[in-house]
C-alpha cells in the first residue's frame, strides 16, 4: 500500500492493487468541543445511550509531524438495552456462567432470585484528520442481591464480551487484551469488562500508532459505567 498525500487538496490517496481510493482529512472546526473527563454512567430499566469528547493522541501525533497546532478529539459513545428478565432458554444457554464468588451459577440463582439481563456497547472514533474507531460490547447477567455475571475463562465461555468490532481504512486497530475481572475495590459488587487496544496509521509515510483502553464497570444493580 501506497499514501499519496495533495498538499493542494488536502486528500490522502491510496494506491492499492491498482486501485485509488481518495479520503478527505477533516479538519477540527474552531468551535470543536474540549475533552470531558467525566464518566458517563447509565442505569434504571429503559435503554439509554450518552456520548462525550475525549482526547485523540492519534491525531495529536499525525499533527505534530505536520508541525500543526490545533485541537484534536474523538468521541466516547455508550449505550445499554432494556434491562429484562432472564429467559429459560437465556439461563438454559448461559449456565456456566458463575457470580463474582466463582461458586454460584446462573441456573442456581434462578431458582432462589430473579436474573435481570441487558447488553451494552462502548466505542470510540476519531473525529479529526485520523478517522478510527474501534467498539467492545456483550451482556450481562444481575440479580440485585450481590451477583453481576459475565464471561469466564474458567468455563470457556464466549460471546458476552467482544472487542475489535473497529471498521475503516487507512488504519488499523490491534486490541492487545480483551478482558474481564471481578471487582471487590468498588461500591457494590461488580465486573470490569476491559478492551485495550493500539490505533495504527501511515500518516503521510511515516508510520504512527498509540495506546487506548476503555472499560465499563457492571454493577450487580444493572447499572453501567463506561471509562
Amino acid at each position: 500500500m501506497q499514501i499519496l498525500p495533495s498538499p493542494r487538496t488536502g486528500l490522502l490517496s491510496v494506491l492499492a492493487a491498482g486501485v485509488v481510493l481518495t479520503l478527505t482529512m477533516f479538519s477540527a472546526p474552531a468551535n470543536a468541543a474540549s475533552p470531558n473527563n467525566e464518566n458517563l454512567t447509565l442505569s434504571g430499566v429503559a435503554a439509554n445511550s450518552a456520548a462525550k469528547i475525549i482526547d485523540d493522541p492519534v491525531c495529536d501525533a499525525a499533527l505534530a509531524n505536520d508541525s500543526k497546532s490545533t485541537q484534536c478529539s474523538a468521541e466516547m459513545t455508550a449505550a445499554v438495552g432494556k434491562e429484562s428478565p432472564a429467559t429459560i432458554a437465556q439461563i438454559s444457554g448461559n449456565s456456566a456462567l458463575v457470580s463474582t464468588s466463582g461458586s454460584l451459577t446462573l441456573a442456581e440463582a434462578a431458582a432462589t432470585r430473579r436474573i435481570y439481563t441487558r447488553t451494552w456497547t462502548q466505542q470510540m472514533r476519531g473525529l479529526y484528520y485520523v478517522n478510527w474507531t474501534e467498539k467492545h460490547s456483550g451482556r450481562i447477567y444481575f440479580d440485585k442481591a450481590g451477583h453481576v455475571w459475565s464471561t469466564t475463562k474458567k468455563y470457556g465461555y464466549k460471546g458476552n464480551h467482544i472487542c475489535g468490532q473497529g471498521s475503516g481504512i487507512l488504519y488499523s486497530v490491534v486490541v492487545k487484551h480483551c478482558t474481564v475481572e471481578n471487582r471487590y475495590d468498588l461500591s457494590r459488587p461488580a465486573i470490569s469488562q476491559w478492551d485495550y487496544f493500539q490505533v495504527h496509521v501511515i500518516w503521510k509515510g511515516i508510520p504512527i500508532y498509540k495506546s487506548h483502553k476503555m472499560h465499563t464497570n457492571a454493577y450487580d444493580s444493572g447499572k453501567i459505567t463506561f471509562l
